[in-house]
């Protein structure tokens, strides 16, 4: 008998990946159904200030590339936009004003499930904000927020700098180790910069085709940040630090939740 529950073990542990490519596929396909059902609305943009919510109605969001810190001296780029319709209880902050070319999008989703954590959130913790949600799982607070992440897009963003960056960064570091990360050693150069934080760590995060993200974290337990290119705009992901071997499943994970919420 405990050879049988050996050999079972061992089916279930091999089983394992495939179990778990095969959940990304049913994320990635439900992304995908969400996006072709309203492709044919007529798109109408917010320009409102958005918080935290569980609603889960879909709305537009706008984010038009824009240059200069302040407004006085911002210039908005105009055929440079990022038109997405999402559930929105996704959105965690959006910031805009009235013209384009100012706005802020944060928002939160769980990775194994792809939905919105602020239904998560709402059904899992027991306090005057609790609803029963049909099909939203209940989850403890560790296992929330090692699952979180937190997508962040600016108007002031740009991939065009990030891959300046990313291209600098290449003299900050030796070899890549076998995972496709170097550490960025500061101080190397002028441009290698060191973390933001006193105990923060950063890396270059690189693949076949060249340097595909900076990856940099620090002791807080959602303390790993990964910036990437998308389309004309750098996106930050933020995670659990014990995600961060799955750095490729979640720059894979970020872009395949963009691009199914993308309306031409």
């Amino acid at each position: 008998m405990a050879g049988v529950r050996r050999r079972r073990r061992g089916i279930v542990g091999a089983a394992a990946p495939f179990f778990a490519r095969f959940a990304t596929l049913c994320i990635l396909a439900s992304f995908q159904s969400i996006s072709i059902g309203n492709a044919d609305q007529q798109f109408h943009p917010l320009r409102e200030k958005l918080g935290w919510s569980t609603s889960r109605e879909l709305v537009d969001i706008e984010i038009t590339r824009s240059t200069g810190v302040l407004p006085s001296d911002r210039t908005v780029i105009k055929d440079q936009s990022l038109r997405l319709r999402l559930e929105r209880a996704y959105i965690s902050i959006f910031l805009t004003n009235a013209e384009p070319g100012s706005e802020t999008l944060s928002m939160a989703v769980n990775r194994p499930t792809g939905l919105p954590n602020a239904l998560i959130e709402t059904v899992s913790i027991r306090d005057r904000f609790h609803q029963e949600i049909l099909g939203i799982p209940i989850l403890t607070q560790e296992e929330r927020i090692a699952q979180v992440v937190n997508i962040r897009i600016r108007s002031t963003a740009s991939s065009a700098n990030l891959l300046d960056l990313l291209a600098k960064s290449q003299s900050c570091i030796t070899s890549p180790s076998k995972d496709g990360l170097a550490v960025i050693e500061p101080g190397k150069a002028p441009q290698c910069r060191r973390s933001a934080w006193p105990t923060g760590e950063k890396w270059l995060a690189s693949a076949v085709e060249g340097a595909r993200a900076i990856i940099e974290c620090h002791e807080a337990r959602i303390g790993c940040s990964l910036s990437m290119p998308f389309r004309q705009f750098e996106v930050k992901a933020t995670f659990h630090r014990s995600n961060f071997k799955d750095w490729r499943e979640i720059m894979s994970f970020v872009d395949s939740f963009l691009t199914s919420k993308i309306v031409d």
